[in-house]
């Protein structure tokens, strides 16, 4: 009954357990972002990122800085404490930090937008859903037909939830029914919060000509401040009337588009009240310069990223917004695609991963039935589900989900979990055939199997322990490894005790035991014990050849599993405007348009972001912002149809526009993120950067590297506006006049944010525009002094052209350039960068002032092993001591631990027999496979030991019996244990394959090592007086 009751606990468990793809990786990066309009990448390098880099630079929580300047825009990516980074201490150090620099830069720097920090997101997305217009709008309300209407309320210029469009133009995304759809969202139960992106930004301008407003005697200044006079909410009074107290207030507020319109002014030339749309040319245009445009299916679109409530469930999540689309797509005529929809890929994956547990639940138990007997094999295969469920139960209760990587677990330890099953069953089995009594011998193999087992599942829980002591993504990615085996077979470990015993049945000693396969083993046995010199050296060999194949491995830092969504990264050279890189994904699109018209396509969906990527969904899809020159494509494709075709026929239009921008195209794959495979870095001083690095540029062209590009680009043409400091003095103008005049031709003057509904449009006061984009036109732009006549620009300063970086990096204050490259074969680029690293001494020794190392896999590689073998001492002390504690021997612990590296040649030959290269995964299937092989050799010395303590000595005899009392144990638990990975080989991906691969090759060598090698070994290490009792 207590079984039945644990089973239900854990399937009901099982529900409320939370479920993602994969797991949420904690992010201890965060951005900080500073604008400030029209100065060059080189003056705000200057002026404002180096003042911000030092300061972060002196928070003990920031370990390491990469700033990216360009033309009016400063990011900087930080990296802090991980601890400090979860607990929130590092963003608030950094925002009392920047509110100082912010307070202090604001005296000098006229225009300065931040700096802003952006926290990492905490929850990534698990929908993305597009909302674009199914038909052309019609024309929006008066005035706005030269640009896009807001997405306020009707009357603002966006008729019944409708974009605005002029007569021709493309329809726009309807935002007042996206935000409808995003407010429906978020009030339903299973909706967190709804992020809007791609919402296209607008702003009201208010136009004048400078003859005019000069002929009239006013500045922009003076005339700006006299229309923010009109847009108040001017502080009152209190009015005490018959003991009420009554507020007064003066609202000058304007309402909205049409109120700007008719708002009542003075006409400076012949004073007269008059509307100032007649004085004015009042109009809505998209805010400059655009910084993204998103398209869906090739039309202008809007993506709303959903994010799950916390605490709900995936199903509920999933209903309640596939209801509330349907819901809007049906009332508002939109077009709403799920393009990314987690919940199902979710399920699939899921199902997937518990298919392949069943299966090897399945092989297990054929095997136990077919080795033990019906009655023995399914009373211990049967224990198995049960474990699994009582885990569901503590996994709830410790806040732990399902994912691929939990899911996976579980497969990997389920010839774990089987082995002490297996081994008490068979103890008590033996003890039967001895004539022990049934309660007798129950009681004896518990107490002379709780040592051992325990001392086996502990040093397998503390070999995982440096996954979860690293601070490396990797290792948070895998983490959960590390917490289901040590739930896993801290449960299993008890059943073990209490319930296998159990339902072991009565007169199991009826059938003889000294089968054809143990004698034939004691007489190989037998043998090896007769001809030690030559086992040995066959070992030695074995294990010296092992190791070196595993040296000649190709190596790869994460293997990936690819998903039925592809991803396209477009990338301009840096200083592009972002219609520029529209243009040519506007070529893509196309391509696209007419790949979804034909009847065999695999394409379902195409999602564009131009100017930034899409948000966070995975960890594998890089997030970037505020980038005019890079645009990201997801595809979502048909998995049921073949994509070859598709993938043909895009590969050959990226080959045709190879010369305009750099593309890459691959499947969005589980595992953790990795943006270039290829990254060399320069550090130095800027004046020899540039030829170090295209020395390097060239190292990589000869290894064979393709796309090989730099972060800093090439240089641009830029304008200076040089100021007369003398012709200034004369006309009592300032260097800040002629900034003031260049703006409002450029950009405008901000008056003030229009509130429409709950939009905020922002009103600039702004020159003619047909003066905006010609140089000559901006020569001719109007200074005003605070007394007398204006002037005009060129009198006062020179506009020149220049070349220029549009882009300029820096690493902790240093200047620095990434190289960055791809392989022709993906799985061959960490050996690739490898090659590369160890022949840059010769360029290191040409450039000694300049640092010049990898950054891409190798390095990441290296940092993830490194954070692991920096944690790996205090697992092997703890297993030491483990083994210590239960054996009491040094040298029987010490070949307890040999069997470890012995085994590991078995691994390399079959990677090299499957091909399959060296990753992380196949370091962790090798801390499986440990766990597996010393688990055996625990309990086969133990045996060896009880036996002949019992017997008072030790004889060769003694220990090739004890030895074939564990033959069919350890046979049923290598079995049981390569089933379970030969599924997860066939139906685990790419991801965990290698995994699976070093499991199955590792057991094949270890347990003829752990059957034949180790009872020789322990024969060798006796000494006199355990050897006094010889036949």
């Amino acid at each position: 009954m207590a079984v039945l009751a644990i089973g239900c606990a854990g399937y009901h468990a099982l529900g409320l357990l939370d479920r993602r793809l994969e797991p949420q990786v904690p992010s201890s990066f965060a951005a900080i972002e500073a604008r400030l309009p029209g100065v060059s990448a080189a003056e705000l390098e200057l002026v404002l990122t180096r003042p911000i880099e030092r300061e972060l630079l002196r928070l003990p929580a920031v370990l390491d800085s990469w700033a990216e300047t360009r033309d009016g825009l400063v990011f900087i990516t930080v990296e802090c404490e991980p601890e400090a980074a979860g607990s929130g201490t590092a963003w608030a150090g950094i925002e009392d930090q920047l509110d100082r620099l912010r307070e202090d830069l604001g005296h000098g720097i006229i225009g300065l937008v931040g700096p802003i920090l952006h926290r990492p997101a905490e929850v990534w997305a698990e929908a993305l859903v597009s909302v674009s217009a199914q038909a052309p709008n019609a024309v929006g309300a008066p005035g706005a037909a030269s640009g896009m209407a807001s997405g306020g309320a009707p009357g603002a210029g966006q008729a019944a939830g409708r974009g605005s469009l002029a007569d021709g133009a493309e329809p726009l995304p309807p935002i007042a029914s996206a935000q409808r759809l995003a407010d429906a969202l978020t009030a339903s139960g299973g909706v967190g919060h709804v992020e809007l992106v791609g919402r296209p930004r607008e702003q009201i301008v208010l136009s004048y000509e400078d003859a005019e407003l000069a002929s009239a005697g006013l500045t922009p200044l003076e005339f700006r401040e006299y229309l923010r006079a009109q847009h108040v909410l001017a502080p009152g009074a209190y009015l005490n009337t018959d003991g009420l107290i009554q507020p007064i207030e003066t609202v000058s507020r304007i309402a909205d588009f049409e109120q700007l319109q008719q708002l009542a002014v003075r006409d400076p030339a012949d004073g007269d009240a008059v509307s100032l749309s007649r004085l004015l040319d009042v109009s809505r245009e998209p805010m400059l310069p655009t910084v993204e445009r998103l398209r869906a299916d090739g039309k202008l679109a809007m993506v709303l990223a959903i994010h799950r409530a916390p605490g709900v469930d995936l199903d509920a999540f999933a209903a309640d917004v596939r209801a509330v689309v349907d819901a809007h797509r049906a009332r508002d005529a939109l077009t709403c695609e799920l393009v990314v929809f987690q919940p199902d890929v979710v399920r699939e994956e899921l199902g997937r991963f518990a298919s392949n547990l069943i299966q090897g639940f399945v092989a297990i138990l054929v095997l136990l039935v077919l080795s033990l007997g019906r009655r023995v094999g399914l009373s211990v295969a049967l224990v198995l589900p049960c474990v699994v469920l009582a885990s569901f139960v503590i996994m709830h209760a410790a806040g732990l989900g399902l994912d691929v990587v939990s899911l996976s677990s579980f497969i990997l330890v389920l010839g774990l979990l089987v082995d002490n099953h297996i081994v008490m069953a068979e103890r008590i089995r033996r003890l039967a055939e001895q004539g022990v009594g049934r309660v007798d011998a129950i009681a004896q193999a518990c107490r002379e199997l709780i040592g051992p087992l325990s001392a086996a599942a502990a040093t397998t829980v503390l070999g995982f322990l440096p996954i979860v002591l690293t601070d490396d993504p990797i290792g948070h990615y895998v983490s959960a490894l590390f917490w289901v085996v040590l739930i896993t077979l801290a449960v299993s470990l008890a059943f073990c005790f209490l319930v296998t015993p159990q339902l072991q049945p009565r007169g199991a000693g009826e059938r003889p035991h000294d089968s054809v396969l143990e004698r034939r083993y004691k007489r190989v046995l037998a043998a090896c014990f007769a001809h030690p010199l030559p086992l040995m050296l066959l070992v030695a060999a074995l294990c010296v050849g092992g190791w070196r194949l595993l040296g000649s491995r190709d190596q790869i830092f994460f293997p990936v599993s690819a998903r039925p969504l592809w991803l396209l990264e477009l990338e301009r050279p840096q200083g592009v405007e972002l219609e520029d890189t529209e243009r040519l994904t506007a070529d893509l699109e196309r391509l696209l348009d007419a790949e979804r018209a034909r009847d065999d396509t695999a394409l379902r969906h195409s999602v564009s972001f131009v100017g930034r990527s899409a948000p966070p969904l995975q960890a594998s899809i890089p997030y970037r912002e505020f980038s005019p020159h890079y645009a990201q494509v997801l595809l979502r494709l048909d998995p049921e149809r073949d994509a070859a075709g598709f993938e043909q026929r895009l590969r050959a239009w990226m080959s045709a526009h190879q010369e305009q921008a750099r593309l890459r195209l691959r499947p969005v794959e589980l595992g953790a993120p990795l943006e270039w495979p290829i990254q060399i870095e320069v550090r130095g001083p800027e004046h020899g950067l540039h030829a170090a690095a295209a020395a390097v540029a060239e190292r990589l062209s000869l290894a064979g590297c393709v796309n090989i590009s730099s972060d800093w680009s090439q240089p641009v043409a830029k304008l200076s506006v040089l100021p007369d400091r003398a012709a200034l003095a004369e006309r009592d103008l300032t260097v800040g006049d002629v900034s003031v005049g260049m703006h409002s031709v450029v950009h405008g003057l901000p008056l003030f944010d229009l509130l429409e509904g709950d939009v905020r449009t922002p009103v600039m006061l702004r020159a003619a525009t047909h003066r905006r984009s010609a140089r000559e036109s901006l020569t001719d732009a109007y200074v005003y002094p605070r007394k007398g006549d204006p002037a005009l620009l060129y009198e006062v300063a020179q506009v020149r052209e220049r070349r220029d970086f549009p882009v300029r990096v820096r690493r902790r204050g240093v200047p620095a350039l990434t190289l960055r490259a791809e392989t022709a074969d993906p799985d061959r680029a960490l050996g690739v960068e490898r090659e590369i690293e160890a022949g840059l001494g010769d360029l290191r020794a040409a450039y000694p002032e300049w640092s010049i190392s990898a950054q891409g896999v190798s390095a990441s590689s290296a940092r993830a092993n490194r954070a692991m073998i920096d944690e790996m001492p205090w697992a092997l002390l703890a297993i030491l001591l483990c083994l210590l504690a239960q054996s009491r021997s040094l040298i029987d612990t010490g070949l307890v631990l040999l069997t470890v590296p012995l085994s590991m040649a078995g691994v390399a030959f079959g990677l090299a027999v499957l091909d399959e290269p060296f990753s992380f995964m196949t370091l962790v299937g090798m801390t499986a496979l440990a766990g597996i092989v010393v688990n055996n050799a625990i309990v086969l010395l133990s045996s060896i030991r009880r036996r002949g303590e019992q017997a008072g000595g030790f004889t060769q005899t003694l220990v090739i019996d004890s030895a074939a009392h564990r033959l069919r144990p350890i046979l049923l638990t290598t079995l049981c244990a390569m089933a379970s990975m030969a599924v997860l080989h066939v139906s685990g991906g790419a991801m965990w394959r290698p995994l699976a691969t070093a499991v199955i090759s590792g057991l094949v060598v270890s347990t003829s090592l752990v059957l034949f090698v180790l009872p020789v070994l322990f024969g060798l290490t006796l000494t006199g007086a355990e050897r006094a009792a010889r036949d």
